[in-house]
């Protein structure tokens, strides 16, 4: 059975503001948090929905969008300004989840120059 989840903050990475995971409540009022690719499988394969709802009660629905082949998180586009899950806050330490590490590693077309650590 599919659970609708209302997002109350997010996690973003530390050098750039992409969406690393969304904490959220479910029906029975009990916190979860997930990570964005747990959110996108939950949507895709499980049917459950993700929104966000403003103090003024305006309620955004969470989707799944893809743009160069990846999957991101977004709001339905409403109009609404700053997005919809930019303007929640960050989620408290308590709630926040691992970041993994990023290895960066150069294209061989960028040979092996004393930049890249050769």
């Amino acid at each position: 059975m599919a659970t609708r989840y209302r997002v109350t903050c997010t996690q973003k990475h530390e050098k750039h503001e992409h969406i690393f995971a969304l904490g959220c409540y479910s029906p029975s009022n009990t916190f979860h948090k997930f990570t964005e690719a747990e959110v996108i499988e939950r949507i895709g394969h499980y049917g459950d929905t993700f929104y966000t709802e403003r103090p003024d009660g305006h309620v955004a629905e969470v989707i799944v969008v893809e743009i160069d082949g990846k999957k991101y998180l977004k709001t339905k586009a409403d109009g609404e300004r700053p997005n919809n899950l930019d303007w929640l806050k960050d989620c408290p330490e308590k709630h926040r989840v691992l970041v993994p590490p990023v290895t960066a590693i150069p294209a061989a077309s960028h040979g092996t120059d004393s930049f890249w650590g050769a």
